[in-house]
């Protein structure tokens, strides 16, 4: 199994083979649990459809909260942009979501607007789903950089780049922009969502309004996970030792940032999942 590229929801664990690359004979499984026995097998590039050349690979999955539905999201591409005559801006990786039947294994829809990188949340009615995208949705499109030198977009002086979390309705195919921020996670049994920014990390009501602000010091790069009741936090933080940049796994109480539970240390912040309670 790929460590970071999977997702368990009641009876079911959706994952794919240890090598993401779609030519590779590694297959995406939806599997019932408790022994993994394997429902539905695929080939990632028939998903997609082989239409994409570059760094075409499965990089998140996520079952919806009622165990319906898999979102499977590929990156298809690098978005660039032009800078100067002599480099140019690495804006991300383009992404597009296709959503698949857990019963049957069939396609039910695909992400109508391009996203950014990884993120991938569902929302509690297991109807829509919280992905990043680009706010200029032209960024997206191919274009001729000049270069072999890349900057990041914190290179650039205005919001030429831009973006927010958008929600899609995979029942209706609408797309919404929903919040600023990244990096979403639901909390199943209140429906509010844990979202951060380069400031820190806050919380929103299933509307999008802001319930309230945490100032984490030292919040890591990794995924932030918050619990199915909303009271417990899972964070990356950084160690206070220069150029260490394993940091440690803590549990945080949402009221009470400040008391950490360290976690082994000898784990590595991949993938975790909260669970539920049957």
């Amino acid at each position: 199994m790929e460590p970071r590229v999977w997702d368990i929801e009641g009876g079911l664990c959706a994952y794919l083979g240890q090598s993401s690359d779609w030519n590779d004979d590694n297959k995406f499984y939806i599997t019932k649990l408790p022994d993994f026995a394997v429902l539905h097998e695929f080939n990632p590039g028939e998903m997609v459809g082989h239409r994409y050349v570059t760094w075409q690979c499965i990089t998140r999955v996520a079952i919806s909260p009622d165990g319906n539905t898999i979102a499977v999201l590929f990156r298809v591409g690098d978005v660039l942009a032009p800078r100067n005559n002599s480099s140019h801006y690495d804006v991300g990786q383009k992404s597009l979501i296709i959503f698949l039947e857990a019963a049957s294994g069939k396609e039910i829809a695909r992400s109508s607007r391009w996203g950014l990188n990884n993120d991938l949340c569902w929302m509690a009615d297991a109807r829509r789903i919280l992905y990043y995208s680009l706010d200029d949705a032209d960024l997206f499109e191919p274009t001729q950089v000049q270069g072999n030198t890349s900057y990041g977009i914190g290179y650039a002086k205005d919001d030429t780049f831009k973006g927010g979390l958008y929600s899609f309705d995979i029942q209706t195919g609408e797309t919404l922009r929903f919040a600023d921020g990244y990096d979403p996670s639901l909390a199943a049994e209140t429906g509010q969502l844990l979202v951060r920014d380069r400031t820190g990390l806050y919380l929103l009501e299933p509307d999008g309004t802001l319930v309230t602000r945490l100032e984490i010091p030292r919040l890591g790069l990794a995924d932030t996970l918050i619990s199915p009741r909303g009271d417990y936090i899972l964070a990356g933080i950084r160690p206070h030792t220069p150029f260490n940049q394993v940091g440690l796994t803590v549990l945080m109480p949402v009221n009470n940032p400040d008391l950490r539970h360290v976690m082994n240390k000898e784990y590595r912040f991949y993938t975790f999942k909260w669970l539920r309670k049957p």
